[in-house]
């Protein structure tokens, strides 16, 4: 199975998680109260909000066809493909119905803002789930056995990475949804739209924001000096540039969030960015663990050829 399929399906599912972030930016969220119609049609009138939470839905219906696509690619494939590959096929269905189900159940029950965090966790999941897929399904990037060793001495801070990017993906996400980024600016109309009365206040908006900030610059430590690494080994060196441009862009528009009080171009394009990282990082993490099973797989023939002689002996007596 080749790696353009699970790819193109990555920036599919990037694609739809924009056009979910359009939808939390206008507060378009339940401009269809009820699921799986829209205002009791199939077919809404298309204008407004509507026509936007309407577009994200068929958006992700058309996504949802493209996963399922994929697992059947990975079942029709199964005797030649990567050993990991059916697993993968596993958690994107696990996933997507996931993803499925809490979109419902946030419509049908009209659940808090920060419920929706949950939602977000589950969509990096499986983007993260298709970034592996990618990984797994490209073409072998080292062969060499000092290559493959010097790629392993990257391994914790490659997963650190990752890990802390994953994690401020997420409590970003709960700082958006939670309203704790329009509270700080005194704006409600995202809790007002999912009709919630309970406004953070500013103490709690300014601790949230200030763990947001924190992270960032965590982040933005880990993925530089991740950089200068891969840079002096001359390992996995694009991916990992395309990580630090991504890093610094996001600290530019995080910035710019807070100047523009969360401008909707602003936001969006910062919202963007944090999957573009995700999924680089998620990547890069599984070469290196591919990079750790080739090397054993090597270590494990070279001691196979060395006992083979040995096993002739009786033979030979």
């Amino acid at each position: 199975m080749g790696y353009r399929l699970p790819f193109f399906t990555a920036l599919a599912i990037i694609l739809d998680m924009l056009l979910g972030g359009l939808v939390v930016g206008l507060n378009a969220g339940f401009a269809c109260p009820d699921w799986p119609r829209c205002n009791g049609s199939l077919l809404p009138p298309m204008q407004g909000l509507e026509l936007l939470e309407y577009c994200h839905r068929f958006a992700t219906s058309l996504l949802s066809v493209l996963i399922l696509v994929t697992v059947f690619e990975a079942w029709h494939r199964r005797k030649s493909a990567h050993r990991w590959v059916p697993f993968l096929a596993g958690f994107a269905v696990l996933f997507l119905i996931g993803q499925i189900v809490l979109g419902a159940v946030i419509v049908k029950f009209v659940l808090p803002g920060w419920f929706t965090t949950i939602d977000v966790a589950n969509s990096m999941l499986l983007l993260s789930t298709y970034a592996v897929w990618t990984a797994v399904c490209m073409p072998k990037l080292e062969t060499l056995p000092q290559r493959l060793g010097q790629m392993l001495e990257l391994r914790k801070p490659i997963w650190a990475t990752c890990g802390v990017i994953f994690l401020q993906v997420v409590y970003g996400g709960f700082f958006r949804h939670s309203g704790a980024g329009e509270a700080y600016f005194g704006q409600t109309a995202y809790l007002s739209s999912h009709h919630e009365t309970d406004i953070p206040s500013k103490f709690t908006s300014t601790a949230l924001l200030q763990g947001h900030i924190l992270l960032a610059v965590i982040v933005t430590v880990f993925v530089v000096l991740l950089f200068f690494m891969c840079l002096r080994k001359r390992i996995l060196l694009w991916p990992a540039a395309i990580l630090a441009c991504a890093v610094l862009v996001q600290m530019g528009l995080g910035f710019a969030s807070l100047a523009t009080a969360l401008a909707l171009a602003v936001t969006t394009a910062h919202w963007l960015v944090s999957t573009v990282l995700l999924m680089v990082s998620v990547y890069m993490s599984t070469r290196v663990k591919l990079a750790q099973s080739a090397l054993a797989q090597i270590k494990s023939e070279h001691l196979a050829e060395q006992s083979f002689p040995s096993r002739l002996e009786p033979s030979k007596i």
